[in-house]
């Protein structure tokens, strides 16, 4: 039996529009074994139609369909699945540059996980998003109170960024927490490093992170919300893992959280400058 290198776990649910230029860009690797398992999250649209066309062309991609889940429900059915010594999450409506697999196996020799850099861009100007960019570098000294404590203020790993092993997943039954709305990545990347002996980083454009008003919702208090829920997951998992100097860590990092959300920005703004106009108006009545 071949053994499969990389298999690469694609959730997509109604995203048939994105996930023909996805699947090629997994097609045109130059790494040439891998396996592409769709995992249909139980679209109404012609997903299934897109994914057939692919499975046609070239047997390694395979196409299976589930009952609407949730994102963490579908890479949890394709990690089932999953056959490749390496494990590569993509979402259908992102890209992969033709040399991603072939450049990050060489960076994986004697490390548990290889991250690359990343581009986002506009679905429809193609332009970079700066705004939206975040390093996806963690630092290698501290690997879980860098990625705990730099979340979403410095710090962020899109999914395709990273290429890890399978065997850390398997023997520490570690998948998505199907019970979170948002911030599963977080949690999931915060305990693939704590189980992890070692990253390496390949500073080359590798994965393109596309932009479009379909993405999933980023409700200021739905995220909110779901951070502080995923610290308290975080919380328990180290205190069973009898990890309590991370419980300290994942602390500072609530608190940052009720700090600097306590008002959305689109509310705190909007004040801010209230209270400019004000000052300057009672500067000029004044003179």
């Amino acid at each position: 039996m071949q053994i499969i290198k990389i298999s690469i776990i694609i959730p997509s649910y109604n995203q048939a529009m994105f996930l023909d230029e996805t699947l090629d860009s997994v097609f045109l690797q130059t790494e040439k074994s891998w396996e592409c398992l769709i995992i249909d999250d139980g679209s109404t649209d012609e997903t299934a139609a897109v994914a057939h066309k692919w499975v046609i062309k070239d047997d390694r991609f395979k196409y299976f369909k589930k009952d609407n889940g949730g994102l963490s429900s579908a890479r949890n059915y394709g990690l089932k699945l999953a056959q490749g010594t390496y494990i590569q999450l993509l979402d259908s409506d992102d890209l992969l540059i033709p040399t991603k697999f072939e450049k990050q196996l060489v960076n994986l020799n004697n490390t548990d996980i290889c991250i690359c850099d990343y581009r986002p861009f506009d679905n429809e100007t193609n332009q970079d998003v700066v705004h939206r960019y975040l390093t996806p570098f963690v630092s290698p000294n501290n690997l879980v109170n860098s990625v705990i404590l730099n979340w979403e203020s410095k710090l962020s790993i899109p999914c395709h960024t990273a290429l890890f092993r399978n065997d850390i997943l398997f023997d520490n039954t570690l998948t998505f927490d199907e019970s979170l709305d948002n911030h599963e990545d977080w949690v999931f990347w915060v305990k693939y490093f704590y189980y992890s002996q070692k990253v390496s980083f390949n500073r080359e454009i590798l994965a393109e992170y596309r932009i479009h008003p379909y993405s999933m919702t980023q409700d200021y208090f739905k995220m909110k919300n779901g951070f502080l829920q995923a610290i308290r997951l975080l919380e328990e998992f180290f205190k069973n893992n009898k990890q309590p100097e991370y419980a300290r860590v994942l602390l500072k990092k609530r608190r940052e959280i009720l700090r600097r959300g306590r008002e959305p920005l689109l509310i705190k703004y909007p004040k801010r400058l209230y209270r400019k106009i004000i000052s300057k108006y009672k500067n000029v009545k004044g003179n």
